[in-house]
């Protein structure tokens, strides 16, 4: 009967989705100002069916992709950007997109089922990692520091072995993860002293090295893992401290600028909620406009894409293969003059599949990503590793959206799943001498 029951629930969202669904495909069809309503509606919809669990991918993803697709629509509406002639066009695919990823990921959701039983043996291991990896970077960190090496152009041009330690923030993060679980599941208490050190430490960084990334990441690890095991915060709360956590983007610009420049200048814009849209969230969508811009110059590259996402993360380290990127592709056609100064402006998943099959690639791409991002959360509901991996991988899901599927792929590759080999291999000698050392004491 409960079974039952559930089957029922979870028809009755699935038939609200696509009423939803539908309804905002005719408003998106209908108009830019329709489009960016419609979706709205649909993101707070998907929130909606799943209770705001924050886990659930309905709730994180749907507030990224929203901020992905609208921001550079908004921009223009309100003038604060040169309108494209394709806005309409990329809200539609950008639509397509969206209501295939909430189609194949489904509403139902999934209850927590741990045993903390796996955490026992990585006490020590995640100890010696933690610290290990504080040494390497502060050892990096200092180099950087003294070289007045001001941005990753710069860190990426200097030769140095000791420019090149940023593999050691992997680790951090990782055995940050397990250490906070660790206390959380088994000592039953909040690491304060742990959770502040380690946001100042991801500050410090950013401040010597321009890099956000990694205080993204451990906020993000930090706020998911802490309401799903610990504190189960209210949705008025969990509205708020998400809110925060989205205007910290222009914050955290700025500390970048005060650290590595010296500027002081807050904002680049009267308007704080400009600068939020405009210094993270626009890219994906401007980009795909752009692309769309330029159709005479390109043509469909059939999956060829695919290919080069292959051969970037497994064998760009061979002699004699070259090896490029969709995004490499869209930034050395369209904004060489950027990429000669060492930047770049990302790229879009959604223009990815695009730039392969139109319409259909871009709905192809997110049938992909659903059903990969579908399972990672359905077997991160009964294996506390499995848990952790997935909150890691919320915001790499997040740099996806900006970038192609070799963003997904090596980032999942170095920075999750290389560090968890490396700790498992070492958790294994550390145990089998200990057990050899025990052996020899015994006889």
């Amino acid at each position: 009967m409960f079974k039952k029951d559930i089957n029922l629930s979870t028809l009755l969202k699935i038939t609200i989705l696509l009423i939803v669904i539908s309804v905002t495909g005719l408003l998106t069809i209908n108009s830019v100002i329709g489009g960016v309503i419609g979706f709205c509606v649909l993101t707070i919809t998907a929130i909606f069916l799943v209770d705001f669990d924050v886990l659930h991918p309905y709730t994180w993803f749907s507030i990224l992709f929203l901020l992905y697709s609208t921001s550079a629509p908004i921009l223009m509406l309100i003038g604060e950007t040169p309108e494209s002639l394709y806005v309409h066009e990329s809200l539609i695919v950008q639509w397509v997109a969206f209501s295939t990823f909430l189609i194949v990921l489904g509403p139902r959701q999934r209850k927590l089922s741990l045993s903390p039983g796996t955490l026992y043996g990585l006490k020590a291991i995640s100890n010696f990692i933690f610290a290990f990896s504080i040494i390497i970077s502060s050892i990096s960190l200092l180099y950087i520091w003294m070289n007045g090496l001001g941005s990753k152009y710069d860190i990426s041009l200097d030769n140095s072995i000791f420019s090149k330690l940023s593999f050691s923030y992997s680790f951090f993060i990782l055995t940050y993860s397990i250490k906070l679980v660790y206390s959380i599941k088994l000592l039953e208490k909040l690491p304060y002293k742990l959770i502040v050190f380690s946001l100042s430490w991801g500050l410090l960084i950013i401040m010597i090295s321009g890099d956000r990334d990694v205080f993204l990441r451990l906020l993000v690890v930090s706020f998911i893992l802490i309401n799903v095991l610990y504190i189960n915060l209210s949705k008025l709360k969990l509205v708020i401290l998400s809110s925060i956590m989205i205007f910290l983007v222009p914050l955290l610009h700025y500390i970048k600028n005060v650290g590595v420049s010296g500027s002081t200048k807050f904002t680049s814009n009267s308007n704080i909620l400009i600068d939020v849209l405009s210094q993270e969230f626009d890219s994906a969508s401007s980009n795909f406009m752009t692309l769309l811009e330029n159709k005479n110059g390109w043509g469909f590259l059939w999956g060829e894409t695919l290919w080069w996402d292959f051969k970037r993360v497994f064998l760009s380290s061979f002699p004699n293969i070259t090896s490029t990127s969709p995004t490499v592709w869209f930034n050395n056609n369209f904004y060489p003059n950027i990429v000669e100064k060492g930047g770049g402006r990302g790229f879009s998943l959604v223009a990815e599949g695009y730039l392969n099959f139109g319409v259909f690639g871009s709905f192809l791409w997110f049938l992909l990503l659903g059903l990969f991002i579908r399972y990672l959360y359905k077997k991160a509901m009964n294996n506390i590793l499995l848990l952790i991996t997935y909150t890691l991988m919320i915001p790499i899901f997040m740099y996806t959206i900006r970038g192609d599927f070799s963003t997904l792929i090596t980032f999942f590759l170095n920075h999750i799943g290389l560090p968890i080999l490396i700790i498992y291999i070492l958790k294994i000698f550390f145990e089998r001498d200990k057990y050899i050392k025990n052996h020899q004491v015994l006889q």
